[in-house]
Parts: C-alpha cells; structure tokens; sequence
C-alpha cells in the first residue's frame, strides 16, 4: 500500500505542474522584455526554450540592424555630398585638412553597424551579415582612394603650376 500512496503522491505532484502551465502568448510577453544577453543565455536551458528564444533574438537584432543601417545610409548620403565638395578643391593642404576630417566622420559612419558585445558575436554568425558590413568597408575603401587620387592630381597641378 505505501508504493500506491507513494504513485498518488507523485501524480498529484504531476497533476499540479500542469496546472500551473502559463500560456504561450504571456511567455513571449515576458520574453520580449529581457534584454538579449538574458535571452541568448537562457536558449541554453533547454531545447523548448531555444525554440521559444531563438525567433524573438533574430527579430530584435534584424530590426536594430535595419535602424542602423538606415542611420548609416543617411550619413553616407551626407559624406557624397562632402565629397562632391572636396572635388572642387584644387588647394593641396585643404584637401589633406578636408580627407582627415572626412576619414573620422567615415570612421564614425562604420562605428554605427559595430556590435561590441555578445550579440555582436552572435550577429556575426549571420553570413548576410558579414557581407552587407564587408561591402561597406570596401565602399568607405574605394571612396578614400577617391580622395587620394584628388590630393594627388591637386598635387601634380600645383607642381606644374610652379614649374611654369
């Protein structure tokens, strides 16, 4: 009789979690709420857990990732306008002045899509990801060759003009 009342007992146990089940909506509710270091540690818990996280940490980052590259798209079209600019000077040391200040504003611009933290980490282990930041720091190179090339044909101007 004492293993019956001990297989009552267990089913009673069992019975109550059940009972205590808490929806899924307020779930993801509360999931929502924490930031995304919590999140990736808790996907860590279990596999349900994971399966519960793991769709709320790529909506957030895909939607942090969209706002900052909106933010970076807005500040390249303000650097093509300072760099239309830099085209029309011919003095040397402004245009090396103007390519310093324009290098720090582009580093600035670059700083915007860094994640220096564990999500940056975890954001990195999107290929699409890799590539989109790949392309700009390859287009933020091309442009500063652009630069260097009109400080050089500013250069070789000045040195015709003082050879004359």
């Amino acid at each position: 009789m004492e293993e019956s009342a001990e297989g009552l007992k267990k089913k009673e146990k069992k019975q109550k979690r059940e009972e205590t089940h808490i929806p899924v909506e307020i779930v993801n509710e509360v999931l929502n709420r924490l930031p995304l270091e919590t999140l990736a540690r808790f996907k860590c818990v279990s596999s349900l857990w994971s399966s519960l996280i793991t769709p709320i940490i790529n909506r957030r980052l895909l939607e942090e990732f969209d706002r900052r590259k909106r933010r970076y798209k807005t500040a390249w079209g303000g650097l093509m306008a300072v760099f239309d600019e830099l085209k029309e000077l011919v003095d040397v040391e402004e245009l090396r002045s103007r390519r310093v200040r324009y290098e720090i504003k582009m580093d600035e611009m670059l700083s915007i899509l860094v994640f220096d933290d564990d999500m940056g980490r975890y954001l990195n282990g999107f290929p699409w990801y890799r590539d989109v930041v790949s392309e700009l720091y390859q287009g933020v190179g091309e442009l500063c060759g652009e630069i260097d090339a009109l400080v050089d044909a500013a250069e070789a101007m000045r040195g015709e003009d003082g050879d004359a």
